[in-house]
């Protein structure tokens, strides 16, 4: 971990998004991955939820932008790129809208 040699092995471990986050599958794949983080991070049993609170949220954004990314009979690889491009701005605009109306709403509460 001193910056110098091949760098991070990266082991294939694929979620399966035509099945549902609870699947056999997905959940032994959340169960191995949480296996090795808790052993290359020396993490205590109390963080476990947490983590599989992340993993649960990682499988769930990465299942929308496959089914955003999937080609629809009409599009070609470059409208399929924009129209993901543009649906994220469109989210991420809105997260901020929502995100922004909280705080300040927080802010007011506490004055």
């Amino acid at each position: 971990m001193d910056g110098r040699g091949p760098g991070p092995a990266l082991y294939l471990m694929r979620f399966s998004f035509e099945v549902p986050f609870e699947h056999e599958w997905n959940q032994e794949i959340m169960h191995k991955f949480i296996a090795r983080f808790e052993i290359d991070n020396e993490m205590p049993e109390d963080d476990i939820p947490t983590v599989v609170q992340a993993v649960k949220q990682l499988y769930t954004n990465l299942r929308r932008y496959v089914s955003e990314a999937n080609l629809r009979d009409d599009e070609d690889e470059l409208q399929a790129g924009r129209q993901v491009r543009e649906t994220e701005a469109m989210r991420l605009k809105s997260n901020r809208r929502f995100t922004r109306k909280r705080t300040v709403s927080i802010h007011n509460s506490i004055s």
